[in-house]
This record gives C-alpha cells, sequence and structure tokens, in this order.
C-alpha cells in the first residue's frame, strides 16, 4: 500500500485573477508532477481553501479564501483522492461554505477528512484500505482565523472542524477586530498597505515561530483529537494525523507544534504531516514516529503579497508512504513556476529521495540556484 501527502493546496488571489482574466485550465498544474504518484494508492492532500460557490464571491483578499469548484476537480482528475480539510481557512466562508465544500468533494468522489456537517460525521473516522492493510486520517488544526474571517467555533458548533486550540478571540471581539480591519481594507486595501511598507523600507511581517505561551494550550480541543487517535488505533492498523500548525515562513518548527506532536505521538499517531508553515521544515523522531512539520506549499501563488522569500516558499515535498511487512519513506522535491497565461505549474526539482537528513535545506538551496 503507498499513499502520497502533499503540502499545502492553495488558490491565492493572483492565480484566481490569472484563472478569471485568461480561463486558464487549473488541469496544467499537475502535468508534470502527476506521474510521480501513479502507483499510490491514495494521494493526500491538504485543500487550504473553502469552495463555496460563485454566490458568496470568489478570492478579493490575500487572506480570505473561496475557489471555484474546478480547482478541487483538477486536483481530483490528477490522481488526489483524499484531501485533509481542517486548517485555518476552512471557515472564511463560514459554516455554509465549510459545508458546501464537503458536498463538491463528495459529488467528485475524493474522500476528505477535518471538517464536518454535523456531529455523526464528525465522530466518525476516515479509514483507507488496499488489500489487508488499513490506515486511518485525522486532520486537524491549531485554528481557524476569526480575527479575519469573522467566523468563530463556539460550543454549539466546533463538531464543524476538529481543532487543537480553542478559538482565542470571543464573538463580540471577533466582530468588533473584523469590523476594523474590513473598514480599513474599504479604505486602503490589504495589498496597498503592504506595498506602502515595503516601499518605506519597513516589513510587513516576519518569519513567526509559534511559541506554547502564544496560546491559551486549550487542553480539552487538543485532548478531543488524542481520544480520536486512541479511537482510531481500535481500527486502523496505521494512524496518520495531518496536522494544520506552526509559524509562516520559519525554517523550525515552534515550541506550540512540537508539544502537539508530542501529544499526539503519545496518543498512538503512527506518522505525523504538517502543513501551514508555508515553507519546508525538518523531520524528527518521537519514539520512533516520523513527524513532518512542514511539507511546504504545494500550489500557492509566487506574488502574493505577504509572501516572504527567504526560505523558498516555491519549494515543497511530496512524501510517499509505502506499507508492507515494515513501513518506508521515500520523498520527491518540487517547485511551483509561473507561466503569464498559463498559471501555476508544479515541477520536479529532485526526486526519489529514500532518507532524510540535515542536508534537505542545503539540497533546495543549490537545486533551485536562488
Amino acid at each position: 500500500m503507498r499513499i502520497t501527502f502533499t503540502g499545502d493546496l492553495m488558490c491565492e488571489l493572483p492565480y484566481y485573477r490569472q484563472y478569471k482574466k485568461h480561463a486558464i485550465n487549473f488541469d496544467e498544474f499537475y502535468k508534470d508532477v502527476k506521474s510521480l504518484w501513479k502507483t499510490s494508492d491514495y494521494v493526500v492532500a491538504n485543500l487550504e481553501t473553502p469552495l463555496a460557490g460563485s454566490e458568496v464571491g470568489f478570492t478579493t483578499s490575500p487572506f480570505i479564501f473561496n475557489t471555484p469548484d474546478e480547482f478541487a476537480l483538477a486536483a481530483y482528475k490528477a490522481g488526489v483522492n483524499v484531501m485533509t480539510t481542517a486548517n485555518n481557512h476552512c471557515m472564511d466562508k463560514g459554516p455554509e461554505g465549510l459545508k458546501r465544500t464537503l458536498d463538491v468533494l463528495d459529488k467528485i468522489n475524493v474522500l476528505h477528512t477535518g471538517t464536518y456537517r454535523n456531529k455523526d460525521e464528525h465522530d466518525n473516522i476516515l479509514v483507507v484500505t488496499q488489500g489487508r492493510h488499513r490506515v486511518a486520517i485525522i486532520s486537524c488544526t491549531y485554528g481557524t482565523n476569526p480575527n479575519q474571517n469573522g467566523y468563530y467555533l463556539s460550543d454549539d458548533n466546533d463538531y464543524l472542524v476538529d481543532i487543537v486550540d480553542h478559538e482565542i478571540f470571543k464573538e463580540d471581539h471577533v466582530s468588533k477586530i473584523v469590523q476594523i480591519k474590513r473598514f480599513l481594507q474599504d479604505i486602503i486595501p490589504i495589498d496597498t498597505q503592504i506595498n506602502i511598507k515595503r516601499g518605506l523600507g519597513l516589513s510587513w511581517g516576519l518569519p513567526t515561530k509559534d511559541r506554547e505561551t502564544y496560546h491559551a494550550m486549550g487542553e480539552s480541543y487538543l485532548d478531543r483529537i488524542c481520544e480520536k487517535v486512541k479511537k482510531a488505533k481500535m481500527v486502523a492498523d496505521m494512524v496518520c494525523v495531518c496536522l494544520h500548525s506552526g509559524g509562516q515562513f520559519c525554517s523550525d518548527p515552534g515550541g506550540y507544534t512540537i508539544y502537539i506532536c508530542k501529544k499526539l505521538v503519545e496518543a498512538g499517531a503512527n506518522i505525523i504531516i504538517g502543513n501551514h508553515p508555508h515553507v519546508v521544515q525538518r523531520m524528527d523522531y518521537f519514539r520512533n514516529v516520523p513527524v513532518f512539520y512542514s511539507l511546504g506549499n504545494f500550489c500557492y501563488s509566487p506574488d502574493s503579497s505577504y509572501i516572504i522569500h527567504d526560505l523558498h516558499p516555491e519549494c515543497s515535498l511530496l512524501i510517499h508512504v509505502d506499507i508492507d511487512e515494515t513501513i518506508s519513506i521515500s520523498y520527491d522535491i518540487l517547485s511551483v513556476q509561473k507561466d503569464q497565461e498559463k498559471g501555476l505549474k508544479s515541477i520536479v526539482v529532485g526526486n526519489s529521495f529514500g532518507s532524510f537528513g540535515t542536508s534537505l535545506e542545503k539540497f533546495i538551496n543549490n537545486r533551485v540556484g536562488m
């Protein structure tokens, strides 16, 4: 049995504008890389955007997403048959947008986990099978950006998302913060704000490391995910947790993410696949369990205004997990390139590696020539 994992799958504002202006075909993105998983039984991608429909408006902001259904369909046609959906953008169009996303994935026959339409779905565990092998896949996120999108999870609807920390902002605070941000953006669009700061020699954002003290450590939510891992151990031979967490554009994982990973391993996770930091980070072993903190950006827009380019956010890892009598892991290194008319595409810059070490960052730096 072979399972392949990709990095973050995003359709950011520049990519959507290309799609709209040039009527680009999202299939082009996969043209050079889909052969890498032709022998995989399952290809798992982190869908970091809602598919909420045209009625609520597609992406107009660098930080709040909504993407045409064709984006997910292109991934499916290329061979992606599982999508994890718990991430900080899953609530960008609210509960209804979250639910419609799952309806679309069901319609195109893509399995999914991490977000749910009701409590019964939340309590179920996704198990993929091949022959005698059974692998549970759990998807969870540090949060859902309520301070950006205005939607937050409460005790009444927290079944919608597998989340490891409680929402930091209460509803009344969220609405006030969002109102102020949206008022400012109506006057000065966020892209313009970023360009003004950079033009003045000021930094828009720096690499961030998530420390334990940054979070209130909502143990009840993390415990709930750990209980789900324990439950999954009862119905599967192997449990994979896809974790969306970490400081953005930071070369090293932070204390908060490391803490979460250790708790997940203690609960029984057999492998952890991380995403969110927008760059490739190192891997660790806890109790002989491989932990990949961040696979990087599988699909992103290199000219998005918020991107920090120092650590090659255009690169990502494609992880292959082969399960037989033993478990072996190999990987390919990918890079995103942009064509002004055809849109984005992923290319291979290094493939068929079977071990990990401190030379990974050095290899990426040398291979992409930057």
